[in-house]
């Protein structure tokens, strides 16, 4: 009489586990869970569902985070773990005027993203603005009287860029070719952000800087 080669739930869970115990032990496994939602699920051999965020699998314990608390399962206890799918990384993109002797104005594609008075005192997230392909943000500078200065900065892809021209209270910019103290609404710098959402990525092109 041959033996059964039927699978116990037994076997099945401590296969189960085995594969789970794998991906979480990658290099990588540390950030794809903090990075993935709330949509992992865990079958109990009670018949229960545990459905949270899985942190952590050794021999002796399954850790779950179940709606901000976490709770340790004994791994004999556990049949079945399936591992939610992760979410994009975010996408990290803001900008902020960080000095100026004058008005301000920065334009996503053409539009005003804030008022010059908000871009001063904070930092202003790009982000939600930002649609997979191409955008353009430009700055444009508004002088009314005095000397021309100053520096806006964008922080996206891991990168640090800084947009400046002249020394607020101190010299006016002329790098343009106008004079310092010219009146008006001139170009004040300009880049491309290539986004792919999908990776979390922007990879960004400064515009050319304008002749004298």
């Amino acid at each position: 009489m041959s033996r059964s080669r039927k699978r116990t739930p037994l076997r099945a869970a401590q296969l189960a586990l085995l594969a789970v115990a794998a991906v979480l032990a990658a290099p990588s496994s540390t950030a794809a869970n903090d990075a993935r939602p709330v949509g992992d699920r865990v079958a109990l051999a009670d018949g229960s569902e545990l459905a949270g965020r899985v942190v952590s699998l050794d021999a002796h314990a399954l850790v779950i985070d179940v709606d901000g608390a976490r709770r340790s399962v004994p791994r004999r206890e556990v049949l079945r773990i399936e591992l939610g799918e992760s979410p994009p990384p975010p996408l990290v993109a803001r900008v902020k005027v960080a000095e100026a002797d004058d008005e301000v104005r920065l334009l996503l594609d053409d539009r005003e993203i804030a008022s010059p008075a908000q871009l001063r005192a904070e930092w202003f997230d790009l982000a939600p603005l930002l649609d997979d392909g191409p955008h353009h943000l430009t700055a444009e500078v508004t002088n009314r009287g005095g000397m021309r200065a100053w520096r806006w900065v964008l922080e996206a892809g891991g990168k640090k860029e800084t947009f400046a021209c002249g020394l607020t209270g101190r010299s006016g910019c002329t790098a343009d070719g106008q004079p310092a103290n010219a009146q008006g609404t001139f170009p004040a710098g300009g880049v491309w952000l290539y986004v792919k959402r999908a990776e979390g990525r922007i990879e960004i092109e400064r515009d050319p800087a304008p002749g004298p």
